[in-house]
């Protein structure tokens, strides 16, 4: 299916794996113009893989988005932004029962980086977007439900809904669009290795539709069609993509 995407420039911030990476395959597939950032070096080596496949060359760019210093001086290099992707995002436990000043610290560095950070990268990516331009957060079902030891993911999660909201009246007037994926449990590296294997029964469980963990590649329409000329009447909106696992 074609987007209408080609040439676009995309900037995909936390496209170096997981549901980033096939988000990236995707617009490049469409023949965009990509470019994926990360804080790990790792992003490189994405590049060369997403560059291995054939397409629109894609550009990798690394920096921490908690930095503010680092998240300006990178936007400043980065030329004019059609989409905005707000992927970068990090699922660390935050148990109740622990009051150590790792746990503290853990829940507010996860703040910085799945809130705070994100919310800077977009205002630095709106003054290079155009009217038509589109922002896309990936939230997390957890941004619709609880999630027993992780407090502060789940508040991180909701936090980006509702800036979603916000940030959808405040970019109207410029013509840019704000929208927020909502995925559901997913086989990535990063969900295999933090959630109990009885969690992840549970979620399989849960879906309506057939059951499995999705495939990060399973998400990857959603993000295609917030940025087509189809959506652009859709702001301030989500879309979750969990087989039915919140309906139940």
């Amino acid at each position: 299916m074609d987007f209408g995407l080609k040439d676009r420039h995309v900037l995909i911030i936390g496209g170096n794996r997981g549901i980033g990476l096939e988000i990236a395959k995707g617009f490049q597939d469409q023949g965009a113009t990509v470019t994926i950032t990360s804080e790990h070096a790792s992003v490189f080596d994405a590049q060369a893989r997403l560059n291995a496949g054939g397409g629109p060359r894609v550009e990798a760019v690394q920096f921490d988005i908690t930095d503010r210093e680092a998240v300006t001086a990178a936007f400043a290099k980065l030329g004019a932004i059609d989409v905005l992707i707000n992927n970068s995002g990090v699922f660390w436990d935050t148990p109740s029962d622990d009051r150590s000043a790792k746990n503290y610290d853990v829940f507010v560095k996860q703040m910085m980086i799945n809130v705070v950070g994100t919310w800077w990268c977009t205002l630095e990516a709106v003054p290079h977007m155009p009217d038509g331009g589109r922002v896309i957060f990936t939230a997390s079902i957890s941004g619709r439900l609880g999630s027993p030891r992780h407090a502060g993911y789940a508040a991180t999660k909701h936090g980006i809904l509702g800036m979603v909201k916000s940030l959808a009246k405040d970019l109207g007037p410029l013509g840019i669009s704000v929208n927020a994926v909502c995925p559901g449990s997913s086989a990535t590296d990063t969900n295999l290795k933090s959630l109990p294997l009885e969690r992840q029964q549970l979620a399989v469980k849960n879906m309506a539709l057939h059951p499995g963990l999705l495939d990060p590649s399973d998400h990857v329409g959603s993000y295609l069609f917030l940025a087509s000329a189809a959506a652009a009447s859709i702001t301030g909106q989500t879309i979750t993509v969990d087989r039915g696992q919140t309906c139940i």
